[in-house]
């Protein structure tokens, strides 16, 4: 089995969810369908956190990449690691997990509150157009 593939695929997946995750906040004002599909990958992320204490990518890219390499693994998160491997930035872990929280609270905010003001019914722009 080719370790080496496997882990490159899972970082590839988590580079995309974190694309999507930070991404989607503006989204949301462009295509408001996006909306609960953004708060599903936000609230998948941050259950996931906390069920697992850490994110569960972070543990299969590893483990994947202890396979092939044991030297390859890192310790940090993934986005601690990968910001400083590919453009010299340093981050700490408490930074990434604030980030996560104003992502949720952003998100929190620009769908679930407005939800809870109509009384959770849910109006996209082509109903409202037809009212």
């Amino acid at each position: 089995m080719d370790y080496r593939l496997l882990a490159n695929l899972v970082a590839v997946f988590h580079t995309t969810w974190i694309v999507i995750l930070i991404g989607g906040i503006g989204l949301q004002f462009i295509f408001k369908w996006y909306r609960p599909i953004h708060l599903a990958v936000v609230t998948t992320t941050v259950v996931s956190q906390l069920i697992f204490l850490g994110c569960p990518l972070v543990a299969l890219e590893q483990a994947l990449r202890r396979q092939y390499d044991p030297d390859r693994s890192f310790i940090d998160s993934f986005v601690v690691h990968y910001l400083q491997k590919m453009f010299g930035i340093e981050v700490s872990l408490l930074m990434v997990t604030g980030m996560l929280a104003v992502v949720a609270i952003a998100s929190f905010t620009i769908w679930v509150l407005p939800q809870l003001r109509r009384g959770g019914r849910y109006r996209s722009t082509s109903m409202n157009a037809q009212e």
